[in-house]
């Protein structure tokens, strides 16, 4: 009676027909003795076949009776948005096709009605996952500390840019890899961790609520391993073709001098987007930083600007220390900034992956090679294990030069 496509050869091994569009009009007189009344319109619905049974997805798209083709299962050409509504049905009928094809990706989960109504219940509800997470976050604020509240509601943005358009029922372990791709290209790998565990968080409440049907994660394959851009660190040559770059808009100026700051003085991207005036000391020796770490249980730092690296850091800091506003750099967003960073690796000719992180790797790299000093090392970077800083003091001939000149004459 209505032509398909007939699924053969599936993962699970579903025998299944999925019609083509059917009109309510043409089920009226035997279905349910329901009747139509003159002029009443009709919901075009499709009809899905499993198991010699019948289930129907409402489109939400509604006819007359008489503009509907019965020979072939489509709106009339009399009706005067027939090419429209035919499209409208089939991109409807796709949709869910795609919705099947990925619901037994992994070859795993069987299809069968149950996964109808949760496709149905979505496509009737749709909510995108990003504005899920903002609901909840809502509904339990108050039992939500304020920084925690902030930090979720940024991710919910990231997310809402990084996987557009996703309502929650529909996603996948495919777009959880995408996703997770993604991040890496942008952030370092603590936290993309991170983030994996706030977005699977927040899976598992949209399970609770019968919105998905199983974790995406658990088939996930992710890349668990740093990528090169996290461990890349730029020379002292490289740092400084980007402080002689011109021409920069004021946004991308400021990205430069933020992210330089960080190369010579090794604050994460967010002490660096925290870092305020009050922070900072004029003293006689120049400028001193001193101030308490965010991440982790923090640790104290103290910067003496102008003897790191020359006074580099200094003289960025002094570009700003009299402007307006508590902090010393302009307030921007992390995730935009590391869409900035590649456009000035590029205006200086650096062929690395760079992230803001990248700041951090290049400021330990750096002054492991030029002072071969893991305690001082240490202090300067926050960390509380030495055995971090002996990572980065690789011993050679120059080193073991410079280190013995620093001591000559003082050896009686």
């Amino acid at each position: 009676m209505f032509d398909g496509l007939k699924i053969i050869n599936y993962p699970s091994n579903i025998f299944g027909t999925y019609k083509k569009y059917i009109m309510e009009a043409e089920l009226s007189y035997n279905y349910k003795n329901k009747t139509l009344d003159p002029g009443e319109n009709c919901e075009v619905k499709i009809q899905c076949y499993f198991n010699r049974k019948y289930r129907y997805i409402d489109t939400g798209i509604y006819i007359e009776p008489e503009y509907w083709d019965n020979s072939t299962n489509t709106v009339s050409k009399k009706h005067p948005q027939s090419r429209v509504i035919d499209l409208s049905l089939s991109n409807k009928l796709n949709d869910l096709r795609n919705y099947i094809y990925d619901y037994e990706r992994t070859g795993t989960a069987v299809f069968d009605f149950s996964a109808l109504d949760l496709y149905q219940r979505g496509y009737k509800d749709s909510i995108y996952f990003s504005k899920f997470i903002l609901s909840e976050l809502e509904n339990n604020r108050t039992t939500i500390d304020v920084l925690t509240y902030k930090k979720y509601k940024s991710n919910a943005g990231i997310l809402a840019r990084l996987m557009p358009d996703k309502p929650v029922c529909l996603i996948t372990t495919a777009d959880v890899e995408i996703l997770d791709k993604n991040l890496r290209a942008s952030y370092a790998e603590s936290t993309v961790s991170r983030f994996n565990v706030f977005v699977q968080e927040y899976i598992k409440k949209a399970i609770k609520k019968n919105l998905i049907r199983e974790n995406p994660y658990i088939r996930a394959e992710l890349n668990t391993n740093r990528g090169e851009g996290k461990k890349t660190f730029l020379t002292m040559t490289e740092l400084d073709r980007i402080e002689k770059l011109k021409h920069l808009t004021d946004y991308q100026l400021i990205v430069r001098d933020r992210f330089l700051y960080s190369c010579y003085t090794g604050l994460r991207i967010s002490d660096n987007l925290a870092l305020t005036k009050d922070k900072i000391t004029r003293t006689t020796a120049g400028l001193t930083v001193d101030l308490h770490t965010i991440k982790g249980y923090g640790a104290d730092l103290i910067h003496p600007l102008a003897l790191l690296f020359d006074g580099c850091a200094e003289r960025i800091a002094l570009k700003y220390i009299d402007s307006q506003g508590e902090y010393l750099f302009p307030r921007q967003k992390a995730d935009i900034i590391n869409q900035v960073l590649p456009v000035l690796m590029d205006m200086a000719e650096i062929k690395k992956a760079v992230t803001f992180h990248t700041a951090r790797h290049t400021c330990a790299s750096n002054m492991a090679e030029i002072t071969q000093n893991p305690f001082l090392l240490m202090n300067i970077m926050g960390w509380k294990d030495i055995r971090i800083a002996m990572n980065y003091v690789h011993s050679s001939p120059e080193a073991t030069r410079r280190q013995l000149e620093v001591y000559a004459g003082k050896w009686n």
